[in-house]
């Protein structure tokens, strides 16, 4: 009888400890990955990246809008969406310099326009 009720226990044993341990220990791993970060999904990585650089094309005056451009721009993952998104802009905004005769306007368009030619070629050239 007792040999019988040991195979039985060690039969049981390997189960016991698997499930012990997703009880115990993969609960107390979520406690040091509370970072945000850490818990963002892809998707979730794309939209941080397109809202940045959404607003760094818009200020194109800043240092730091370059240093976004550039940092998602070379990453392979968006350099195809991001180039072509400068591009187009650049077109739209080559497109309404010739017509504007307002010197203020002309020149804030002649500067942004210089501003996306410099993304688009740092972000070939890195």
């Amino acid at each position: 009888m007792s040999y019988r009720l040991a195979a039985i226990s060690m039969q049981r044993a390997p189960g016991v400890f698997p499930g012990l341990f997703l009880f115990l220990v993969l609960p107390a791993c979520s406690l040091f990955a509370s970072d945000d970060a850490l818990l963002q999904t892809p998707n979730e990585d794309v939209g941080v990246a397109i809202k940045s650089v959404a607003v760094a094309i818009d200020n194109c005056d800043e240092s730091a809008s370059m240093d976004t451009i550039v940092r998602y721009g070379t990453d392979t993952r968006y350099y195809a969406i991001i180039r072509g998104w400068l591009v187009q802009r650049l077109r739209g905004i080559e497109s309404r310099i010739p017509e504007s005769s307002a010197g203020d306007s002309s020149n804030a368009n002649v500067r942004h326009a210089d501003c996306l030619r410099n993304m688009i070629r740092r972000i070939d050239l890195e």
